[in-house]
């Protein structure tokens, strides 16, 4: 329960309290109807007047605790009742429409209205939404805005289908974060992995859902950015990633470095490499071997000694 304020129910207790008390009193003049005929309609009369009042009560702490969050759109986040959300999201404020729709306890129903919003931020905010069903993940994918896209593409609640169909989107971003996707699928991965942007690429061989016979391929990639990624991914082939540790390009053997699963004697090799970077990498390596750290504490770059002798004492 948000401790801002209390609930309408409970402000309006006093006049639940009347309604209770009249309906109590109807049901004892209901038990003789025929003599009580004057005393039901007035209680039944009475009740409705209570209900007409409740109605407008909660409605009036509805609208006042709402304008709270017009001017404090982020505390919106930990809003979880329903009718404040509604109203908010009726809001003029770009900023209160893009927190509500982004509020994982927003309903549905208002969810499927933010949707369809004018203000790119506020079905952004709905395409990001983990509650946001299937149905409008599906209707945001083919949003015109990019932004729109990306998000649904990033949103782990995305059919392989959806992801199937951003995986060909004009906008970079969105094929990076459907590569990012837990429910990527190899197929997707593959054709991913031949795109004509090497930022798309070099997120396939970072990935950790890629398979290792694209992997690699990408090892053999003709930009450097790719075949860097694929030398700091886990899952890349022992083969692969020595022959990688003879790149040209030093970051490229500064990834192969740093992977935990580069064979020692590839380790040993880039240990006597002539960047300091590549021999840091090494040292930092939690499968390199005691006695390559031991070459390493005589090092002439000073901060490959400090690390080596850490992961000595260590």
């Amino acid at each position: 329960m948000n401790s801002k304020f209390e609930t309408p129910q409970e402000q309006s207790q006093s006049t639940i309290e009347k309604i209770k008390e009249t309906k109590q009193e109807l049901e004892s003049l209901l038990n003789n109807p025929e003599e009580n005929k004057k005393g039901i309609l007035e209680l039944t009369q009475e009740i409705e007047k209570l209900n007409s009042i409740l109605k407008k009560e909660i409605e009036e702490r509805i609208k006042k605790q709402a304008l709270f969050y017009e001017g404090n759109h982020k505390e919106i986040k930990t809003e979880s009742r329903p009718e404040i959300l509604e109203t908010l999201s009726k809001s003029e404020s770009k900023k209160v429409k893009a927190s509500v729709a982004e509020n994982p306890n927003t309903p549905v129903k208002t969810l499927q209205k933010l949707s369809d919003d004018e203000e790119e931020d506020v079905r952004a905010s709905v395409a990001k939404n983990l509650n946001t069903p299937l149905n409008l993940l599906k209707k945001l994918s083919s949003d015109e805005s990019k932004l729109v896209r990306a998000f649904v593409a990033e949103n782990p609640n995305a059919s392989v289908k959806i992801l199937q169909a951003l995986s060909k989107d004009e906008f970079h971003a969105t094929k990076i974060f459907v590569v990012e996707n837990p429910n990527v699928s190899e197929e997707i991965l593959q054709a991913l992995s031949k795109d004509e942007s090497e930022y798309v690429r070099a997120s396939v061989a970072l990935s950790s859902n890629t398979p290792s016979h694209i992997l690699k391929r990408l090892s053999k990639d003709e930009h450097e950015r790719v075949r860097r990624s694929t030398a700091l991914n886990s899952s890349t082939p022992k083969e692969a990633l020595q022959e990688l540790s003879k790149d040209p390009f030093e970051k490229v053997k500064e990834g192969v470095a740093h992977n935990p699963n580069t064979p020692k004697d590839v380790l040993e090799e880039l240990s006597k490499d002539g960047s300091g970077w590549v021999r840091e990498g090494v040292a930092q390596n939690p499968s390199t071997p005691k006695e390559t750290l031991k070459e390493l504490s005589e090092d002439s770059m000073h901060s490959v000694k400090i690390i080596a002798l850490k992961r000595i004492k260590d």
